[in-house]
C-alpha cells in the first residue's frame, strides 16, 4: 500500500495539482528573462505531504507535518469548523512517503482533557491519482462554539508518526462562508485594476497610510498601493486560505501565495504575499475591520541585480533583511526573505585603487525548492540568523523554527550551521529540538543568540540561558527561571544581567555577564536596598534602586515597590550616571534606545504614592545594530521602496553568477537535548495571524494585540480579541456576585488585568464576564455594561448601580491605575 511512492508518479501528481500553475509559468519567465535561472541550494527536497480540510465549500487550512508536538498553541493560525453532520473531509496531497495508517486524537484546547481518539481503517479505498481523500467521523460530543485540538497522525514506513494539527470547533457556517468568499474575492480583485474598484469601498485612505512601500499595505493605503502599483503581477499556484479565529461575529483569515512578473529588463520576479483579514458581522453586511498585506521579493540572483554600488534585494517587509560583514569587510553575509547569501567583494589590485578582482556570490541556504509547489518549501514558519562572518569567508548561522526540508524535516528547533569556504560545503554542527511554535522560538532567538569571544554560543530558550560549545555539542545553564522584568539583555546581545532573586521588587545581588569575554561579575546592593534590572543603553546596564522596607499598596493589594534612584553602570561596574530626586520616588522605568523613561511619584502615606510627572534620562549613545549596517533602500516609480545591500565594487570585475555550496554535511551533527519541562504558560500576542510576543502577565500582551487589531492566546485558548468587542453590551446587575468577587480578590484567585484600559476591558464583558475595577477613591465597582457613551457599574460598598459617562469613567479608573480583574476560565 503505497502513497505516491514512485518518484515519477510524484512529479506527475505535482504537475496535475500545482506545478503546472507554479513552475511552468514561472520557469517560462525565467528562461525568457533571467540569465542562468533561479538558484536553489542542495538541501534535500521536502517529502512530507500536506493535508487540507474541506470548509466553507472549498479546500482550506493547509496543514504541514510535524514529527514533534510544539504544544497547545501549534494550531494558533488554523481553526477548522466542523460541519453539521460531524463528518470532516480531509485531503492528503504532495507526499513522497509510504503511508500505512491514519489515526486521530481530539483534546481540549489546553490538551488537559482527552475527548476522543480513533483510526481510519479503510483509507486505502480513498486513494486516488491526487492522493488520499477521506472523512473523519467526529461524534456529537463537541460543545458548540468551544475550541478543541485535532491531532491527525499519518503512520509512515520511513518517517514514523507524522502529526497534523488544527483547532476545531462545532459552529454554524453561514456567516463564515460569507467571510471566506469576501476574503478570497478581495484578494483576487486586487490584481485587476478595474475589478478592484469594488474593493475601494473598504479603503480608509488618509495621510497616515504609507504609500512608499509595497512591503506593507493596509486600508489606509492608496488605491494604487492596493492594486500593486505598476508591477503587473499574476498569482502563481494555489492560495493557502486559512481561518485563524471565529466566534460567529468576528472572523480572522489569512491568505498566503506567490505571484510573479517580468520587469522592464525582461527579468523574472517572484514575490511571496500574505494577506490578513479581520471581519465582523453587521446588521446588513460584513464589515472589514482590518486588512493588512505584506509582500517580500525572492532574491533570484540574476546578475543584473549586482552592480558597482549595491545588490538589489527588491521589495521586502519589516525584519526580512539583515546582514553581517567580516571584520575586514571583504565578505558580507545577508539574509533576504529567509535566503542566506554570501558576497565576496574580492581583493584590491596592487595599485591600491580598489579595483576589484574575483568577486563572487554564494547562496548558502534557502528553504525554497526548484520542484516543490511552495506549500511546503515556501512555508514561512522558519528563518535564519547570522552569528558570524569570518575574514576567510566562513559564515556561522542558525536555522530555526519549523524545518521544512532536509534531515530535520518536520521538526521544530534550532540548527547551528557553518559554511566552510575551502570545501564549499555547509557543515551542520548541532540540532536542538524545541517543542515550541515558530513564533516562540523566534522570540527567543531574536532576544539572545550570540557567539561570544570564546566561541561559545549563548542562547535563551524559554526561561533559561545556555552556553553551548558548537564544536563539542555540550551545554551548560548560565541562568534559569528567568521572569519578565527580572533580567536584561543588551541591544547587540553581548551583555546579560539577571537578578539572583527573580522578584519584580528586586534582588540583593545582580549577576552581570560579558559574553565577549565570558566573565561574570556580581553587583551587590547596599544594606537595606534592592536592585532591579531595567535594560541596557548599548553595553551599559540600567539599574533601579529601592528600599527593602518600602511597600506600595493599591486597593488593598501589594504592587511593585517604587524606586529611590536610577544608576547606569559600565563593564567595569563604574557608575556613569546617578539619577535621584530627593523626596520623590520612581516607577514605570522603561529603556528605549538611548533614553530612560520614568514616572515620578510623591509619597502621601505609609504605603500610598501619587503620580507627579513623567521624566526622561537622555544618553548621547547612538546604537546601530550590526544586522542593519550596509542595508538601505531607494524609491522606485514602479515598486516604491526597493531595498539593497552595499556591495562597494569599485571598477574591475563584477559578479557573473550566483553559486551554491556543493552539499551539506551531517557527519559531525550532534543533537543537544535541553530541559523542556516548563509548566508556566504565557500570554502570546498575535497580530495579522503571527505571534509577535509572549508575556508573563496579560496586560502587556493585550496592549500589543490591541495596537495591531490582534488577539491574545494562552494554553491554546483565545484570551482576548480586539475585533470581537461590540459597540454595546449589557449583562445582568451583578448584586449577587459581589461577595464572590471580593472573596476571590482576597484569595488572589481572580485573573489580574491591571494596566489595561477601560475600553480594552470591554472584551471580557462581551464574553459574559463581569470586570472588577476601582474608583480613584478606592471603591470596588463591578462593570456590567457599556454603550458608546456610558459605562454601567455596580458599587459593591453602596449596593447600587451607576451610569457614568465613558470619558469620565476612563479618567476615574485611570486614577486607580486601571486595577481591573475578572474570573477567567
Amino acid at each position: 500500500m503505497k502513497f505516491l511512492n514512485l518518484l515519477k508518479n510524484k512529479f506527475v501528481i505535482l504537475g496535475i495539482v500545482f506545478i503546472v500553475a507554479l513552475v511552468s509559468y514561472f520557469i517560462m519567465l525565467v528562461q525568457k528573462g533571467t540569465k542562468g535561472g533561479p538558484v536553489y541550494t542542495s538541501i534535500e527536497e521536502p517529502s512530507l505531504p500536506v493535508v487540507w480540510v474541506e470548509m466553507a465549500q472549498r479546500h482550506m487550512n493547509c496543514m504541514r507535518g510535524f514529527l514533534n508536538d510544539p504544544g497547545p498553541d501549534v494550531a494558533y493560525d488554523t481553526l477548522t469548523s466542523v460541519p453539521e453532520d460531524s463528518r470532516l473531509k480531509l485531503f492528503i496531497r504532495d507526499g513522497s512517503i509510504t503511508i500505512t495508517g491514519i489515526k486521530y486524537e481530539i483534546r481540549s484546547a489546553d490538551l488537559s482533557e482527552l475527548i476522543d481518539r480513533g483510526s481510519i481503517n479503510d483509507f486505502e479505498n480513498s486513494e486516488n491519482e491526487n492522493g488520499i481523500d477521506f472523512e473523519l467521523p467526529i461524534g456529537n460530543y463537541l460543545s458548540e462554539w468551544r475550541q478543541y485540538r485535532l491531532d491527525l497522525t499519518l503512520v509512515t514506513e520511513n518517517k514514523g508518526d507524522v502529526h497534523y494539527y488544527t483547532a476545531i470547533m462545532k459552529c454554524q457556517q453561514e456567516e463564515l462562508i460569507k467571510m471566506v468568499e469576501l476574503a478570497a474575492s478581495f484578494s483576487d480583485r486586487n490584481f485587476d485594476y478595474d475589478a478592484a474598484r469594488e474593493n475601494a469601498t473598504y479603503l480608509e485612505s488618509d495621510d497616515t497610510g504609507d504609500n512608499t512601500n509595497l512591503g506593507l499595505v493596509n486600508l489606509k493605503s492608496s488605491y494604487e498601493q492596493l492594486t500593486y502599483r505598476k508591477l503587473n503581477l499574476r498569482p502563481i499556484g494555489v492560495k493557502d486560505i486559512r481561518l485563524c479565529s471565529y466566534d460567529g461575529y468576528m472572523g480572522e483569515l489569512k491568505i498566503t501565495f506567490s505571484a510573479g512578473s517580468k520587469n522592464d529588463n525582461k527579468q523574472a520576479e517572484l514575490y511571496e504575499i500574505s494577506e490578513s483579514f479581520i471581519m465582523r458581522v453587521g446588521p446588513e453586511r460584513l464589515y472589514m475591520m482590518d486588512y493588512t498585506r505584506t509582500m517580500s521579493e525572492v532574491f533570484l540572483g540574476d546578475t543584473q541585480l549586482f552592480n558597482a554600488e549595491k545588490i538589489e534585494l527588491g521589495i521586502n517587509g519589516a525584519g526580512k533583511i539583515s546582514g553581517l560583514s567580516s571584520p575586514d569587510e571583504r565578505f558580507r553575509a545577508f539574509v533576504s526573505n529567509r535566503d542566506l547569501i554570501l558576497i565576496d567583494r574580492g581583493t584590491a589590485d596592487e595599485s591600491g585603487t580598489k579595483t576589484v578582482i574575483n568577486p563572487s556570490a554564494v547562496k548558502l541556504y534557502s528553504f525554497r525548492s526548484g520542484v516543490d509547489s511552495g506549500l511546503r518549501s515556501a512555508y514561512d514558519r522558519n528563518d535564519i540568523k547570522i552569528l558570524k562572518t569570518g575574514d576567510n569567508g566562513s559564515v556561522d548561522f542558525l536555522v530555526y523554527g519549523y524545518i521544512n526540508r532536509g534531515k530535520h524535516e518536520g521538526e521544530t528547533g534550532i540548527i547551528y550551521n557553518r559554511y566552510d569556504p575551502q570545501k564549499n560545503i555547509i557543515v551542520e554542527n548541532f540540532f536542538i529540538p524545541v517543542n515550541k511554535t515558530y513564533g516562540e522560538i523566534r522570540e527567543d532567538v531574536l532576544t539572545l543568540a550570540y557567539l561570544g569571544g570564546n566561541n561559545n554560543l549563548y542562547m535563551k530558550i524559554g526561561s533559561v540561558v545556555y552556553s553551548i560549545d558548537p564544536e563539542g555539542g555540550s551545554s551548560i545553564v548560565v541562568a534559569e527561571g528567568l521572569r519578565d522584568g527580572c533580567y536584561s539583555i543588551s541591544p547587540l546581545e553581548s551583555r546579560f544581567a539577571w537578578q539572583v532573586k527573580q522578584d519584580r521588587d528586586g534582588s540583593g545581588i545582580i549577576n552581570f555577564m560579558n559574553f565577549d569575554t565570558g566573565t561574570k561579575q556580581e553587583i551587590k546592593a547596599e544594606q537595606g536596598k534592592l536592585l532591579s534590572t531595567k535594560g541596557f543603553i548599548d553595553s551599559d546596564l540600567v539599574l533601579a534602586i529601592s528600599d527593602e522596607n518600602i511597600s506600595w499598596i493599591i486597593n488593598d493589594k501589594k504592587t511593585v515597590t517604587p524606586y529611590n534612584a536610577i544608576e547606569i553602570i559600565n563593564d567595569l561596574l563604574e557608575v556613569q550616571e546617578h539619577y535621584e530626586r530627593v523626596g520623590n520616588f520612581i516607577s514605570d522605568v522603561r529603556v528605549e534606545g538611548g533614553r530612560v523613561h520614568l514616572k515620578l511619584l510623591n509619597k502621601n502615606g505609609d504605603t500610598s504614592f501619587n503620580f507627579i510627572a513623567d521624566d526622561t534620562i537622555v544618553s548621547n549613545t547612538d546604537i546601530v545594530s550590526d544586522d542593519i549596517k550596509g542595508i538601505g533602500y531607494y524609491s522606485s516609480e514602479d515598486k516604491g521602496r526597493v531595498f539593497f545591500t552595499e556591495s562597494d565594487f569599485v571598477n574591475g570585475e563584477k559578479i557573473k553568477k550566483l553559486e551554491v555550496p556543493e552539499n551539506i554535511s551531517y557527519e559531525t551533527t550532534k543533537n543537544i537535548d535541553i530541559d523542556q519541562n516548563e509548566q508556566e504558560y504565557r500570554y502570546n500576542a498575535y497580530v495579522h495571524g503571527d505571534m509577535v510576543s509572549s508575556h508573563e502577565n496579560p496586560d502587556r500582551a493585550i496592549q500589543v494585540a490591541y495596537a495591531g487589531m490582534g488577539r491574545v492566546n494562552i494554553r491554546g485558548n483565545i484570551f482576548y480579541a480586539r475585533a470581537a468587542v461590540l459597540g454595546y453590551k449589557m449583562l445582568k446587575v451583578p448584586a449577587t456576585r459581589a461577595e464572590d468577587f471580593m472573596q476571590a480578590r482576597m484569595d488572589d484567585t481572580l485573573t489580574s488585568l491591571m494596566g489595561i484600559s477601560l475600553r480594552q476591558s470591554f472584551y471580557f464583558l462581551n464574553k459574559n464576564l463581569y470586570v472588577l475595577g476601582y474608583s480613584d477613591g478606592g471603591a470596588p465597582l463591578l462593570i456590567y455594561g457599556y454603550d458608546r457613551n456610558s459605562v454601567y457599574v455596580y458599587d459593591i460598598n453602596a449596593g447600587d448601580t451607576k451610569k457614568i459617562p465613558l470619558n469620565q469613567a476612563e479618567i476615574m479608573f485611570n486614577g486607580s491605575y486601571n486595577d481591573f480583574s475578572c474570573f477567567w476560565e
